[in-house]
């Protein structure tokens, strides 16, 4: 893929562009919507009276408003398409008494292929060749459209006067980047697998319907052949303009299991788009989406990130182990959410989800709290109970007893190693790219095994509790979906389990627990209560209005001397 320069005066980050939309395949559709909207931020910037736009920004138009086949940039009819952004330069009334003769237009882009700005009319603002010369009898309006995500360019508007040097504006024109959701944003919708039956979920599907009601949404088992991993199908991301307006962005992935069907199924919508980065054909679990996750923002050193950081599970930067080299450069080309990886290789399923998660924690000064496996928190709640206390969920491991597992030396020695080699360098790895501290970090009790027919890898023993799900909608507590860890007797009630009573502890006291049995169809599976759901979330604010706004760089205006 090719990397435009850095320098550009329409991002927060000062980074250059790719768009990788060539490596999608494009399956959404919509619905006749509404008409284009018109921009009204303007900036007066000179002394004639001359008033431009601060910027001029319209969203990727890759839906499909007419139902045709073809995303609405690349469909030569207009119907319905609401993506197509209206500006306005105001020239001044008294313009000509200060002398000026007429107004210039073009366009500076390196690559304009995916940007089409021209007048009302349809007269395109030239990019190579003479400028187009435009009265200034009245107001200059302009349309702009955009093909691609983060495209970046500027308009050059010069006012030429009867004498004298003319004066020369550049006003940033672009499209967003596109921009993964984090898990502590509000959540609307809730999705997971139903599977009736003696060897159903039901217990794990009413825990949600029971607290969430119709904000959560049943997937029927038999028509997604029994595919229960939603989480692993879809990465919900968007675009957002300025104005309010958003595309929102399912990325399917190249797993093409039972789900496969899933977002053509609920998300064929209007000012939707359905895309994949990555080929099916060397698709590998990495490519699933609970190895995909996105930070809170944060700062690190000097460096804010107000859409937080992407991180996900990999062996090296882009060779072998890891998902797909087109998400990844896809990933790297929006910039805005710097992604990074942490490895993962140790793990049966190799999914970052499999072991930390972030919560929200209002007492703290970042807004949030990483939960983070230990294993030492694990073997010190055991230590502490009965060692005849009998654990029957365990048995499907081999366990029966917690002496079982205190004295197993090779279960001992292995979870040792796993949190000698592997938990900690994770761990050191999330501070320094997070910016985060030990205070920042909550140790939840976990242990892990090495797992059949995975070559030496391992999985989680108990009930891995930081592969979570933090559900807050609007108005509502904030509730946290986790899985049950059964460390308790037959006959024994939650409040009765050490764990349970440990981990209530340990978050924050603020946030609504809900402990999941999902013990059968997902524990014993090599997944948790996050592999098996998936969350719709309102999107960020816009780009050039982060959730943090103390950290927008200067997007004005440059006058060129």
């Amino acid at each position: 893929m090719a990397r435009c320069g850095r320098g550009s005066l329409l991002l927060i980050v000062s980074v250059g562009c790719v768009s990788p939309q060539s490596d999608e395949s494009v399956t959404a559709t919509g619905t006749t919507a509404s008409e284009p909207t018109a921009d009204t931020a303007v900036e007066a910037i000179h002394p004639s009276g001359m008033v431009l736009p601060a910027h001029i920004v319209a969203l990727p138009n890759l839906d499909d408003d007419d139902l045709d086949g073809l995303t609405d940039f690349d469909d030569e009819e207009v119907v319905g398409d609401n993506d197509i952004f209206l500006y306005e330069l105001l020239p001044s009334a008294n313009g000509a008494e200060a002398g000026v003769s007429h107004v210039e237009l073009q366009l500076l882009a390196d690559d304009p292929s995916q940007l089409r700005l021209s007048l009302a009319d349809g007269t395109p603002i030239p990019v190579l060749g003479e400028p187009l010369v435009v009265g200034i009898e009245g107001p200059i309006a302009l349309r702009f459209e955009a093909g691609a995500y983060l495209r970046e360019a500027q308009l050059q508007v010069t006012e030429v006067l009867h004498e004298g040097d003319p004066t020369t504006w550049l006003v940033p024109v672009g499209s967003p980047p596109l921009v993964f959701n984090h898990h502590l944003q509000t959540a609307e919708q809730v999705y997971g697998m139903f599977m009736g039956g003696p060897w159903g979920n039901q217990d794990f599907v009413a825990a949600f319907e029971d607290v969430i009601g119709d904000e959560f949404t049943r997937l029927t088992g038999w028509v997604y052949d029994w595919d229960v991993w939603v989480q692993d199908e879809v990465e919900f991301s968007s675009v957002v303009h300025p104005s309010g307006q958003h595309l929102d962005v399912v990325m399917d992935s190249t797993r093409d299991r039972g789900l496969d069907d899933f977002p053509e199924n609920l998300f064929t919508l209007p000012d939707h788009r359905i895309a994949t980065w990555g080929k099916p054909f060397r698709s590998t679990s990495q490519d699933s989406f609970g190895n995909v996750e996105v930070s809170p923002p944060v700062v690190v050193g000097e460096q804010a990130y107000p859409f937080g950081r992407m991180y996900y599970g990999a062996k090296d930067d882009y060779n072998g182990y890891g998902p797909d080299r087109l998400f990844r450069e896809g990933a790297d080309s929006m910039h805005v959410q710097d992604p990074f990886w942490v490895d993962t290789s140790w793990l049966c399923v190799g999914h970052v989800d499999e072991v930390m998660a972030f919560v929200p924690d209002a007492s703290s000064a970042k807004g949030f709290k990483l939960v983070f496996s230990d294993v030492e928190a694990a073997w010190a709640l055991l230590e502490d109970m009965d060692p005849h206390q009998v654990i029957p969920h365990y048995a499907d491991h081999g366990f029966t007893t917690v002496a079982a597992l205190l004295e197993d030396d090779d279960l001992v020695d292995y979870n040792e190693e796993v949190r000698v080699d592997h938990l900690e360098p994770m761990k050191e790895k999330m501070m320094e790219e997070l910016g985060l501290t030990e205070s920042d970090i909550i140790a939840l009790p976990s242990l892990f095994e090495v797992t059949a027919g995975c070559g030496g890898t391992g999985a989680s023993l108990i009930p891995g509790m930081a592969n979570l799900v933090v559900v807050e909608l609007e108005g509502e507590p904030t509730r946290v979906f986790l899985a049950d860890p059964f460390m308790r007797g037959p006959s024994d009630e939650q409040a009765d389990d050490p764990f349970i009573e440990e981990v209530t502890a340990l978050l924050p006291s603020d946030l609504e627990l809900h402990f999941v049995d999902d013990w059968d169809n997902y524990h014993m599976m090599l997944g948790e209560v996050h592999c098996g759901t998936n969350v719709l979330r309102t999107p960020w604010g816009d780009w050039l209005s982060p959730p943090d706004a103390s950290v927008v760089a200067d997007t004005g205006l440059e006058v060129l001397p």
